[in-house]
């Protein structure tokens, strides 16, 4: 296990800097709940970025007023139990604050 542990700290600190530019530009993004378009332009982004890695993804209509819903598989072919990760893109303030 040591040799994967190392393995994966050689990783991040190869891809330490690429890794904190893609999280500064989505943190970054206004994505106020109240505004849709916002929402579905960070959720059309990050699906962008996770198909880049291997997932297949859908976005996914809620309603007239929310943003679309982000929806990625890894490895659906895989054996065993699935790994669920589940989280928002909106923010509770408005653009500009």
């Amino acid at each position: 296990m040591g040799s994967s542990l190392n393995q994966i700290y050689k990783y991040i600190d190869d891809k330490n800097e690429e890794m904190l530019t893609l999280w500064r530009e989505i943190v970054n993004m206004e994505s106020y709940s109240d505004e849709k378009e916002k929402v579905d332009l960070l959720a059309k982004t990050l699906k962008a970025k996770f198909e880049e890695e291997g997932f297949d993804c859908r976005l996914i209509d809620v309603g007239d007023k929310n943003g679309k819903t982000l929806v990625g598989i890894l490895g659906a072919e895989r054996k065993g139990k699935p790994i669920i990760f589940s989280g928002h893109m909106d923010t509770v303030f408005p653009s500009g604050t």
